[in-house]
Formats: C-alpha cells, structure tokens, sequence
C-alpha cells in the first residue's frame, strides 16, 4: 500500500509509503516503484517520478524518453523531492505512531526519487527491511529507516543497476536502535555516493549487530553529490553513532559482475569506520572484528591501483571508545591485479603500552601491492619493547596455495610478530621486509631483535630486488627448499637476523643472486667450514644468543648454499666463526663461497643402479664439523654405492683420479640415457643414446650396464676445465634406467659334422648367431634352459646316415633339439634340427633334403607299393624344415619312377649298362 499526506503536519504529497503513518500493521509492506525496462533504464511509459523535480530531467520523462545513468548528473534526484519508503510512520522525528510486526520492502524498477529507505520513517518494527534498487536514480539508497526508534531486525540495501548520488547505505539516516546487522551489497550501476554501514546523523543512533558492506561489480568512479568519496563497513558519517558488532567491507570482483567495477584513484577503503572519522564507535570488546576482503583477478582490471585499504580508517581509534575490538582482518587476494596500500589502522595501533588488536593481514598469491603492507599505520614502529607489553600479535601471511604466481610488494612489508611465505609461494619485495618500521642494520640487535619470525615453508621463494633495503627478523624459519633471492651483495647488513631455524623443519636455505655479479669480490672471510675465501654477505646475524652465535652456527653446507640459475654459478655456504663488530657488536656473518657443485642421479625403479665416487685427494664425508676445513666434500664415502652423490667442492680443487665417478645399474636394468644439465634443467650435454637394440649377426650389441667418467670435474666444461676462474658451476649428471627387454630368435638346420659350423663342435656364441638373435637389452644377460647346447653337441657325435627304416628317425638319422631363450620378461623359442653330412641344406639353413643309394632286385621294385615305400625303406628320403616339419619330397626325374619300378623289365631302357638307373632326382623347396 501506500499512503500520502497523512498523519502528521509536515507530511506532503512527495512523500510515499509502503504502510501506513499511524497505528499498528502485522505483515510486511511493499512499496514497488515503476515498471522495469527491458534494460533497467529510467524512463519510458513506466516511469515513475514527482513533478516538483523540474529541470531536463522531468522534460525527458515527460515525453518518455530515457535519463541515462552517469556520473555527471547528481541533481535530479535531490530536486525531485520525492521521498520513498518500505515502512511506515511519519516525518515527525523519532515519533512512536506506528508499529509493524513483518518486513518491509521499497523496490526501485524505474524512478527518480530523493531520499528512499527500506523501513520506517518513525515508529518501530519487528522484522527485516530492504531497499533495492533494480533500476532508478536516487539521492540516497538506505537499508532502514528515516528516525524510527527501535527496530528488532536487519536492514539491507543492494543496487542490482541503478545510480545513487548521496549515500549508500545498509543502516539508516537516524535510527536510534536495531537490535539487528546492517548489510549493503552492490552488483552493478553508477555509486556515486558515498557508502557505508551507517549514516547515524544524530550520533546517537546504534546497531546491536554487524555492518557489512558486499561489492561485487559498479561504477564508484563518480564523485557524490555533496561529502568525500569513501568506501568503508562501517558508520561513514562523523557522528557519534555506534555499531556495537564486527564490521566488515567485502570486495570480491571475481564474479560476473565484477568487471564493471570502477573506483577514483587515492579513494580510502576503510572495513570499519570511515576514513578519518573521529567521533563514530565500532566494537564493544575483545570478541569484536574489523575485516576487510579483497578478491579480484586479471580480468578486473587495476581499478583498485591507487586505492589507500584501512582495516579501521577512522583516526582516533587508538582511544578504545571510538575503536573496541579485538582483532583486525584484512585479506587481499587479486591475483593478475594490483592494490595500493593496505594499512591496519589510520591511528597508532602500537603504543608503548602494547599492540591495541591481534592483526591478520593474508596477501593471495599473484597479487601486486603497489605501496605498504603494515600491521599499523605507514609511520608506525613495533619495536621489541611494544611487542613484548601484551599478548597481542600481528600476523602476515603471504601466499594461499592456488596459483603460486608470485606476489610483489613494490614497497615495504613493516610490522609483524610473525611472517609467513606459504608452500611454494614467491615474494618479491622492492623495499623492505622489517619486523618494526623504523629498523635498520645497525639498530637490529638492540631494538628488533625480539620479535618478528618470518617463517619460510617448503618451496617458498623471498625476493629482495634491492641492495638498499632491509630485512629485519627475529628469526628465520626455513622448510625444505626455501629461496632468498637477492642481488650480488658486497656489505652485510641486507637481512639481519638473532636466529636460523634449520633443524625443526629439516629445511633448508638456497641462495638465488639476481643481476650481474661483479668482476671481482671484495669480502673475504675466514669460516668454519671451507677456511678463508673470498664471498658474498647474505645473512647477518645480532642480537641473539651469543653461544649460537645469534643463530649462525646452524649454518652447514649440507643446508645452505645457492646458484644463480642465469649463469649456472653455484656457491657454497658459511659463517664467520669468529665475531665481527659492524654494524654492530657482535657480529656474525652467514656467507656464500663460489664453488663447485656436482650431482650424480639415477632416475628409475628403487635399486636399479648406482653411481660411486672414487675420489682420493682431500676429500670429507658425513656431517661437516665446524672448525674443520674442508676443500671438497662427499655425500658418501669413496667407493660407495648411492643412487644420488652429491660433491662440493672449493675453486681450484683437484683430483688425479682417471675416472672419479662411475655408474653401474643392477641386472636386469641397463642405462637408458645419460644427460648433464644445468640446475635449472638446461642440457649441458644430451650424450648419444645408447643404442639398446642387439643384433648378434648385424654386431650391435645392445645395452649397457655401467661407465666411468670425469666429464665435466673439476670445471664446467665436458674436459674439466673451467671457462672462468672466479665462479664455479652446478651440474647435475643423470642417469635413466629401464628393464624393458625384448628377444626373437630363428630356427636353424645345421649338420652333424665336417661343416665350420657344425652340431659337434657347436659353441655358445655360434648357436646364438644361427638362432639370428636380436632384441632390446644387455645382451649378456640371455639366458638358456635345460642345457641345449650339449644336447645339440651330443646329437653331432650320434646322428647317423640311416641303414634301415627303423634308424631314419628322429634321434638317430636327425635330431631336433628346441632351445627356450629369456632376457628378463622377454622369451623366445628356436628350433635347431641336426642332419647327417649328406643332407643338402639350404644357403639359409632353413630347409634340408637327405637321401641315399638303394638297390633292389626286380622282385623288389616289382613289390614297390607307393612312393612312400620306396622313400621309407629304400631311399630313407626326408625333407625337412628348421621348425622341425618332416615332409615327403618330390621324385622329379625319372618322371613316373615308381610306376616304371614295379613293372620294370631287365631290358627297359631306363637302366643302363651298368645295371642302375640314374640319376634319380628328388626335390624339395628348390633343393
């Protein structure tokens, strides 16, 4: 419903409700505003407006034209006079004439109107109220009411298109209590307004509950109509209002909505109050939180470059009347964009007295911050002395494992109890990363040498890109295979810390230099491992417990060390063992040494090869002792099996071992390939493949099992030598294995005797030639069954020319012997038949004819049967293959012979004069 001009002396006939102005209303309320566009434009048939508002506007909608949303015009709202709301009541200031037991509603879909609230304008409700605005313009936006005087519910404001030019606003222009939380969420449209939690205009007004503003897309790049442009959770009005929840701003431009999201460079976010409020209140103790949630990617585009974040922007919350909470959140993932500053407070947070909240700062990976993180202010300075008045801590965390795309601070991290660079997250850093704002080099071990860990987890990378910055900590927690990468730095004092944690985590440090290193280095210093060397100052230790020599002597070369990956340079680590007194006193210096580093792997199945190092000259294995000085070290003993070595070693290190490393991989793997390589897997050297094919007739023998080398020892170079003499290099031999085999294998008709080759004399190596071997694998490694070979000696000395049809047969006049080959999965099978000397044999011994002399009497040929009788017990005619088939050979000349046989007569022509007939030709298989 909706009622005008009733009730109250200063009601008027722009004013519209979606209750009544007096008495008692159970249910909700709806006031709903003109009949929405296709497009959500103003204008057009269903329009709604007042004809007070006057001007080019009023003339558009007249003739049912469109007014466009923009950020030009910021006045046709406000002159339109016309005031909405979801509720009742009246304009009479915190009047109690009417009271409403449901929700209320004002939905915009095609006005222009002035002041418009989702609740009452006085009186009280029960129950939840709403403003939304699906298209229109107005002045201000408000989630509840005018100065209605309780209220037992959430008020909401949301802009789903739409231009609003004054305020936003979740709360109410002066409503004096709701037991509820406030809410505005934005999706699209033109916010030229101001927005925030609250207006609270009396200063008396107050919210039990939470404020929380939702951005998910619009243009904010407007300036309001009247007041400074800022965006905050809570109160934005300098009134002395108070929202006694959390209070939090929520950012998140990942969605679809999201690009449409524009914001004026140098704006102020704050997640409580509003940027250099002074009077306002959030909080109402230790429970209570200020939050502020950033979410964008590549595609929201750097809107939010130049934007200053506050978690409490207001400038007196270091009073806890203005500012009682206990903890400050701020999260900023926008990986692919870039954020300005993100501050925790606009007011010192960190007096003598202690850290005011426990802060939260989160950084997501890939994201750009264009300025400062702090856990204060841009000026403010946590030193050991505030750190340790309370309880309280300040917490960074950098990194939140999805993309691991690299996060960069192009200006300073400042003020932390606690620093943390998640698993395989990377930081680059172009100022500095200091546990208190104001430390330095010199005042590390007196005044910040007690608090601010930075904790490094496995695979983490920290990036300082220049040699006038600092980093100041605690303590430096490392995990497996944590990077610092600096550029080549001649003075100490860059990364100061009193502690090194590399044991409890069983990690790890690894040096990266960035740029060009100089031509010469101009530090020397005596260490505890690798004696005096020329080096570089990466870490400087003060202020810690002078027995770990602030945390020094947990340096080893076995957990620090580093390679600029650009040149293939690899260092050595160290510590001076003895103190220093600059820049301060005393002094401990962790160091790299140019060196040499070389790894031996073997990649394959557990167990299927191992490399050994036979090394002679000065060479220490196990755990390196300080105070010993080493020239190379060994990650195994001499002559020791391993599956991965790894040797260190100092410039000008020397061995006369012909081949100091050697690899053999275990029966039945061989080497599949062997490759040198850079650290960064760059291939030095991609050595021939081994061709592991074999061939016993073709001569190639197949895999191999083992070599010995000294490519690329002592220097970077395949001879050992070394292109420069100041800088050493990280190479990394490897060694694939496999046990893929394959094996084929032919049959084979040889003779009993008299031949080169033949079945008597038979060696391993001959048999393995006429079986035409050939497959993939150590060629060594082929193995036999059941002893053929003898069997096939044996059948040479007792094969016999056949004198009957009872010894023409298999293991008298002809043997066949098979032979089982295997080569680790692989199996074959040949066929080897041993024939008497007469036998013709084919050039390729895969087929054999064996006959002989017969004479009979003519009674006998006249009995002849068949061809079969005459081969069987005349001739002792056989043909044969290698696979061990038996067949009946072809009578090619005298064509008819059996036939002629069994009439013959002594005079038939076909027997000469010396009473045989020949020749008699048989044939098989061109033999």
């Amino acid at each position: 419903m909706s009622t005008t001009s009733v009730g109250g002396a200063n009601d008027w006939t722009g004013y519209s409700y979606g209750a009544s102005s007096n008495g008692y209303l159970k249910g909700q309320s709806v006031l709903e505003a003109g009949t929405a566009n296709a497009d959500n434009s103003v204008g057009g048939a269903g329009v709604v407006y007042c004809s007070a508002m006057g001007g080019t506007a009023e003339t558009t909608l007249a003739a049912q034209g469109t007014v466009a949303y923009g950020k030009t015009d910021t006045s046709s709202a406000i002159n339109s006079g016309w005031d909405l709301w979801g509720g009742g009541g009246t304009v009479l200031t915190y009047r109690q004439a009417f009271l409403q037991n449901g929700n209320s509603y004002l939905i915009h879909n095609n006005d222009i109107a002035r002041w418009t609230y989702g609740g009452q304008s006085n009186g009280s409700q029960v129950g939840n109220s709403y403003n939304i605005l699906n298209g229109a313009i107005v002045d201000t936006l408000e989630g509840g009411g005018y100065t209605a005087t309780t209220k037992w519910g959430n008020t909401t404001a949301q802009v789903n298109q739409g231009q609003v030019n004054w305020f936003l606003s979740g709360g109410s222009w002066g409503d004096l209590y709701n037991t509820g939380s406030a809410t505005v969420n934005v999706y699209n449209g033109y916010i030229n307004a101001i927005t925030g939690g609250n207006y609270g205009k009396a200063g008396v007004e107050t919210i039990a509950g939470d404020s929380t503003v939702n951005v998910y897309g619009g243009d904010f790049s407007g300036s309001p109509r009247t007041g400074t442009k800022q965006l905050c959770g809570g109160p934005f009005f300098n009134g002395a209002s108070s929202i006694l929840g959390n209070t939090a701003l929520n950012v998140d431009l990942t969605g679809s909505t999201g690009s449409s999201f524009q914001l004026p460079s140098g704006t102020y976010l704050s997640g409580g109050a509003g940027y250099n409020n002074t009077v306002t209140h959030v909080g109402s103790g230790v429970n209570n939180s200020i939050s502020v949630n950033i979410s964008a990617n590549a595609a929201s585009g750097n809107v939010l470059n130049g934007a200053v974040i506050y978690d409490d922007g207001q400038s007196t919350g270091s009073n806890s009347t203005y500012t009682n909470v206990g903890t400050i959140n701020m999260t900023i993932n926008a990986d692919g964009n870039t954020v300005g500053s993100v501050y925790a407070t606009n007011y010192v947070a960190m007096p003598a007295s202690g850290q005011r909240y426990n802060t939260n700062i989160k950084i997501g990976d890939g994201t750009t911050i264009s300025g400062t993180i702090t856990s204060g202010g841009s000026s403010y300075n946590l030193t050991d002395a505030i750190a340790a008045a309370n309880n309280n801590k300040s917490a960074i965390t950098l990194g939140n494992s999805t993309s691991h795309n690299p996060i960069t601070i192009n200006g300073s991290l400042i003020n932390f109890n606690s620093a943390e660079i998640t698993e395989k997250a990377v930081v680059n850093v172009a100022g500095s990363f200091k546990n208190g704002g104001g430390a330095t080099a010199a005042n590390h071990a007196a005044t910040y040498s007690k608090h601010g860990s930075i904790q490094m987890d496995t695979d983490s990378t920290l990036g300082i890109t220049s040699t006038s910055s600092v980093v100041s900590a605690s303590q430096l927690v490392a995990y497996p295979n944590a990077t610092l990468s600096t550029p080549y730095v001649q003075t100490s004092g860059l990364i100061n810390l009193s502690d090194l944690d590399l044991s409890t985590n069983k990690g790890n440090l690894f040096w990266k230099p960035i740029g060009n290193p100089p031509t010469s280095i101009s530090n020397t210093y005596n260490g505890a491992y690798w004696g005096t060397q020329a080096a570089f100052p990466i870490l400087t230790f003060n202020g810690g417990d002078t027995a770990t020599k602030s945390g020094a002597v947990n340096i080893s070369p076995n957990n620090f060390s580093g390679v600029d990956s650009a040149k293939n340079y690899a260092f050595l680590g160290d510590y001076t063992m003895s103190s220093l007194s600059n820049p301060s006193n005393p002094t401990w210096i962790g160091y790299v040494v140019p060196g040499q580093v070389r790894v031996y792997n073997t990649t394959g199945d557990a167990d299927s090869g191992n490399w050994q190092h036979h090394l002679k000259s000065n060479v220490t294995t196990g755990n390196p002792v300080a105070g010993q000085t080493m020239q190379a070290w060994d990650s195994v003993a001499s002559d020791t099996d391993a599956s991965s070595i790894k040797v260190m070693y100092v410039m000008g290190y020397s061995d006369s071992t012909t081949a100091p490393f050697s690899l053999t991989a275990k029966a039945p793997y061989y080497i599949k390939s062997r490759t040198a390589m850079a650290v960064d897997g760059k291939v030095l050297n991609n050595y021939p493949s081994t061709n592991h094919n074999f061939d016993v007739n073709a001569g190639t023998t197949g895999a191999t099992r083992n070599f010995g080398t000294r490519d690329y020892f002592v220097g970077n170079q395949q001879d050992g030598t070394n292109y420069q003499a100041t800088y050493g290099s990280y190479i990394v031999q490897n060694v694939a294995t496999d046990n893929t085999t394959s094996l084929s294998a032919g049959n084979y008709i040889l003779p009993n005797k008299g031949s080169a080759i033949n079945a008597s004399s038979l060696t391993q190596a001959q048999l393995q030639k006429i079986a035409g071997l050939k497959g993939v694998g150590v060629i060594t490694d082929i193995t036999m069954s059941d002893d053929p070979l003898s069997s096939i000696n044996n059948a040479g000395n007792t094969v016999q020319d056949p004198t009957t049809s009872d010894t023409n047969e298999n293991g008298k006049s002809y043997a066949e012997i098979p032979v089982s080959w295997t080569l680790g999965k692989s199996s074959t099978n040949s066929n080897i038949v041993v024939l008497p000397q007469a036998a013709v044999i084919s050039s390729d011994n895969q087929t054999a004819l064996n006959v002989y002399d017969a004479s009979m009497t003519s009674d006998d040929a006249h009995d002849l049967k068949d061809q079969k009788d005459l081969d069987s017990n005349w001739t002792y005619a056989l043909a044969f293959r290698a696979d061990g088939t038996i067949e009946e050979p072809v009578i090619s000349s005298p064509s008819d012979l059996v036939t002629t046989l069994q009439t013959i007569q002594a005079n038939n022509p076909i027997i000469d004069g010396d009473g045989n007939i020949r020749p008699v030709t048989y044939t098989y298989n061109g033999l």
